[in-house]
């Protein structure tokens, strides 16, 4: 049974996303020691890739940092069922960083489809719950499946509730008008799965805020302020909303 991870990298003309999909494949060959497979919308050769998909991208979606709005291109994720080549696939963001073994221990497992049961936010300590009709948000930051029938529903679910965005908004009331996968796949695990949908992946170590940063990594120490203060991680993942902060320590990193 093959297994492997699978990385969505398109440059948006702001954001090197493959060059930080290339950091977060050389971690995931050095601590996960796992195939990786790349799907972007523009040819590339590098070494830490054992697979590049070359694909077209729907580029409608936009998203606002920092009061300033930035293309998003994040749609092409529904297709990650047709897409890989695994028998078993996690798919992650490539601004996630791979610093522990926890994700491969959820390859052979018995369930179809798992996705972040949410994020721990390191800001408060807290886990950050958004409810959506009375639920709460998984994260597709990270995404577990297997290439069988239950899986290939959800994504295909996934697919029609992006197609009619706005009737799934209204009928689950959540208040995000640009389109998120976490609230697509959410729903429609919850649509296939009913009950069983409870099963998840880890909650994501998240630091949420532009102003989060690295500040000293030997490539498993991290020293970071967060919030303004100063934190120290290890043997964790870690999932920056910051990306350039990633592209600041690639050398350390990979």
């Amino acid at each position: 049974m093959t297994q492997g991870f699978l990385l969505f990298a398109h440059n948006n003309g702001v954001i090197d996303y493959v060059k930080l999909a290339r950091i977060c494949a050389k971690r995931i060959k050095k601590i996960l020691h796992k195939s990786v497979t790349l799907v972007t919308d523009s040819p590339v050769d590098f070494p830490e890739f054992d697979n590049v998909i070359t694909v077209d991208i729907d580029k409608s979606n936009k998203r606002n940092i920092d009061s300033v709005i930035q293309p998003f291109y994040n749609i092409s994720r529904l297709d990650s069922f047709r897409l890989s080549p695994y028998d078993e696939t996690i798919v992650i963001d490539v601004d996630y960083i791979v610093n522990s073994d926890t994700l491969n221990q959820y390859f052979n497992n018995t369930e179809s489809f798992l996705m972040g049961e949410g994020v721990y936010n390191l800001h408060n300590y807290e886990t950050d719950e958004i409810p959506m009709l009375g639920m709460s948000m998984k994260w597709a930051t990270t995404l577990y499946f297997k290439k069988d029938y239950v899986a290939e529903t959800i994504f295909n679910q996934a697919k029609l509730i992006k197609e009619n965005y706005n009737f799934y908004r209204e009928l689950y009331k959540f208040k995000a008008s640009n389109y998120r996968n976490d609230y697509a796949f959410t729903i429609a695990e919850h649509i296939v799965k009913g009950l069983n949908s409870s099963d998840s992946l880890p909650k994501i170590n998240f630091l949420e805020l532009t102003t989060d940063e690295i500040l000293h990594t030997d490539g498993e120490r991290f020293v970071c302020l967060v919030n303004h203060q100063p934190m120290v991680f290890k043997n964790v993942d870690l999932h920056f909303f910051n990306k350039k902060t990633i592209l600041d320590f690639e050398k350390e990193l990979s």
